[in-house]
């Protein structure tokens, strides 16, 4: 099972020629909240197996990139990108 948010399952859909009004309402079933947020922890999770947990503001990013490439909404990506303490460095990826 993939783990790819809506908006990139959308995509691929008009992609493959179908128009973007029946690519959303087909999927409108299968993306129920809890089906979003457990292909979400997917993606965190095999994130994490790729390349450890996010521990500084510039893992946070990546992790953050990854996410959105993969068709989440940057509000859940944001829940879920973990906030970690950066040793008092400067984080200019400030998620608040």
């Amino acid at each position: 099972e993939r783990s790819w948010g809506r908006h990139r399952v959308v995509h691929e859909l008009m992609r493959r020629g179908l128009a973007k009004d029946a690519a959303e309402a087909g999927i409108q079933p299968l993306f129920a909240e809890q089906t979003e947020a457990g292909a979400l922890a997917r993606a965190v999770a095999k994130w994490k197996r790729q390349h450890g947990p996010a521990r500084s503001a510039a893992d946070r990013k990546k992790l953050a990139d990854y996410l959105a490439r993969r068709g989440f909404d940057f509000a859940d990506i944001r829940r879920q990108v973990p906030r970690v303490d950066t040793d008092g460095e400067d984080d200019p990826y400030d998620w608040q």
